[in-house]
């Protein structure tokens, strides 16, 4: 048996989703294949909406399409997939890879934010104690933004880098200066 033939008689026995599968496992990071076969999938991708599950299915697939090819964004992904798609399957493409670029902004929200406090606590511990040890930039890079924020405020009192991360049990508690008075106006 060839394997021409042997390649024809297995795409015979998969299911449309196995197609659909098969095809991403095979121009994973492959940008122009991706492009330039689009079309091959399209009848597998409209029959894999049909099933019950397809939705979720197809959301997956387009997740793994949008993380193996990194040069294209979410939104050219979508417009070749629409292109090959039947109507059907171009509604659903729309309103899955829509809610994945959301949640891909929301999470790169978060990111950058909690990336901005871990910056902005290296530059205020480096301004009172000098030169942040590795361990410490690292333990901070890495932490998430409820840390941070606590961290941030612990640097005000903290007597050293290590007491800003010390977990509540392991830091000694900070010395209370006593409040400002206001000095009296004399009239």
């Amino acid at each position: 048996m060839s394997c021409g033939r042997a390649g024809d008689l297995a795409e015979q026995a998969l299911t449309a989703l196995g197609k659909v599968v098969l095809w991403c496992l095979s121009v994973s990071g492959d940008d122009a294949r991706l492009e330039r076969e689009i079309g091959r999938i399209a009848a597998a991708l409209d029959e894999v909406l049909l099933a019950p599950s397809g939705l979720a299915a197809l959301e997956a697939l387009l997740r793994y399409l949008v993380a193996t090819h990194a040069r294209f964004s979410v939104r050219k992904i979508g417009r070749l997939l629409e292109k090959a798609a039947g109507p059907r399957a171009q509604e659903a493409i729309v309103t899955t890879l829509d809610e994945i670029e959301r949640r891909g902004e929301r999470r790169g929200l978060a990111q950058g934010r909690a990336q901005g406090r871990a910056q902005t606590l290296l530059e205020l511990l480096a301004a009172r104690f000098g030169a942040v040890p590795a361990d410490v930039s690292a333990r901070i890079l890495a932490a998430d933004e409820a840390a941070l924020v606590a961290w941030t405020t612990r640097v005000l009192t903290a007597p050293t880098p290590e007491d800003v991360l010390a977990e509540d049990g392991d830091r000694p508690a900070a010395p209370r200066r006593p409040a400002a008075r206001k000095r009296a106006r004399r009239a």
